[in-house]
């Protein structure tokens, strides 16, 4: 481990790794966030992408990879896209989830606020 520091190997596979990373993550945030409000917005594709969508969030980003392989080989690609749809369709519920509070009549985020409150005063 220290000839890895002694040789900046060690370094650059941080460096290597952290690109990647906010590569693949930046990337989920804006296709994930623009998904979300495409099926949020057309019901027609929240009935029938939707349901999709939200069964293949529960897969561990573990289970993109021998499709990566496949698809991409063993590239900088295939790494992105693991990347990627571990974390895309989190974005993907979250902007979801948004657009629909935002469509919900006004008291009711009012209410949930006034029960909320009440709730955890005590604590």
């Amino acid at each position: 481990m220290w000839d890895g520091f002694a040789d900046h190997s060690f370094w650059i596979g941080i460096a290597v790794t952290m690109k990647r990373m906010l590569i693949g993550y930046s990337l989920s945030v804006v296709l994930g966030m623009n998904l979300g409000l495409a099926v949020s917005s057309n019901k027609f594709l929240e009935e029938t992408v939707g349901g999709l969508l939200v069964s293949l969030q529960s897969l561990p980003s573990i289970c993109w990879i021998p499709l990566a392989v496949l698809w991409f080989g063993l590239t900088e690609k295939a790494i992105l896209f693991v990347v990627l749809m571990g974390s895309l369709l989190s974005h993907h519920r979250n902007r979801r989830m948004l657009r629909r509070q935002h469509q919900a009549e006004p008291r009711t985020g009012e209410l949930v606020t006034k029960i909320d409150f009440g709730i955890f005063r005590g604590v």
